[in-house]
């Protein structure tokens, strides 16, 4: 399978990852601290339990985010944004990388994703980084080869077995 890079330069896959909303939360409070914006890309069945995540325990531990029926105002205000398709992403161009307008404040390079597979407009984004299930660690080797063949940087970070 022939892939265009237009824009990603950079895939960082996260292994052996038990809990996915527990390192999502991790993941977005360090990208907010950074003062950047990130695009996470999960399954409908995930959403709940990272959208809580997000939410924190405390009063405090609130990381801004927000979900595809969220209204246009909150997106705006949202440096982390919840999607399970990127079509829910209007404005992703992907001759041009994501749209500041639909996804928060500045330009969001960064694309997270718990999908376990390919992500077709991938490519628009500057940075990937794939949360792996220890499940899903014969598929992510299959996509590791295919961004190999793109000439896209690539990184190993074993959270788990």
């Amino acid at each position: 399978m022939q892939h265009q890079s237009v824009a990603l330069k950079e895939v960082m896959f996260h292994t052996g990852v038990a809990d996915v909303a527990g390192h999502v939360a991790r993941l977005a409070a360090r990208v907010l601290r950074n003062q950047e914006s990130m695009v996470v890309l999960c399954q409908p069945s995930e959403i709940n339990a990272i959208d809580e995540a997000l939410w924190g325990s405390g009063r405090t531990d609130f990381l801004a985010h927000s979900r595809p029926e969220a209204s246009a105002a909150v997106h705006v205000h949202s440096s982390i944004a919840l999607v399970t398709s990127l079509d829910q992403l209007p404005q992703l161009d992907p001759a041009q990388g994501p749209s500041s307008s639909a996804c928060g404040p500045g330009v969001r390079f960064r694309l997270l994703s718990t999908l376990q597979e390919w992500v077709p407009g991938c490519e628009a984004f500057e940075k990937l980084i794939e949360v792996v299930t220890p499940q899903g660690t014969t598929q992510a080797r299959a996509r590791w080869k295919q961004f190999a063949q793109m000439g896209v940087a690539l990184s190993n970070t074993a959270i788990g077995p």
